[in-house]
């Protein structure tokens, strides 16, 4: 069984506890209101901001393990559910290469044929020579 880190869990817990913070921050906000002077609006106000940016910073990172599996499964969810349509697809690409690789090697084998009726070369050196010629004007070997 593979066991994820302590740190998630630590991460999870920190969360619960910086959204106590956000919570009491809201409270001290709310009986503070009206009341700009109060420390208890502003020390409110930063346990709230401090809060809610802690809690989801630690529930984000604590809980990723568990999102990434959830978006595992919904990939595959979502694959399985477009099997046929990505078989479908996938079938037409098949046949539209097919074609493609088809019509290019049939360009290439008539290229090389017209190219093999017009040139000779040289059985020595490769050179091309004329259809006709007994001796290669570059190495001067017979053919």
């Amino acid at each position: 069984m593979n066991k994820k880190p302590i740190i998630f869990l630590i991460l999870k817990i920190l969360s619960a506890v910086f959204l106590c913070v956000a919570i009491t921050g809201i409270i001290f906000v709310v009986t503070g209101f009206g009341d700009f002077e109060s420390n208890k609006f502003m020390l409110g106000g930063i346990m709230t901001g401090f809060g809610v940016f802690l809690a989801f910073t630690c529930a984000g990172i604590g809980f990723s393990p568990e999102l990434s599996k959830l978006s595992v499964k919904t990939n595959k969810y979502i694959l399985q559910s477009n099997k046929e349509d990505m078989t479908e697809i996938a079938n037409t690409n098949a046949e539209i290469q097919s074609g493609a690789v088809k019509t290019l090697a049939g360009a290439v084998k008539e290229g090389l044929t017209e190219s093999a009726n017009e040139s000779k070369y040289c059985k020595h050196c490769g050179a091309v020579i004329d259809e006709d010629s007994r001796f290669c004007k570059e190495c001067g070997k017979e053919q």
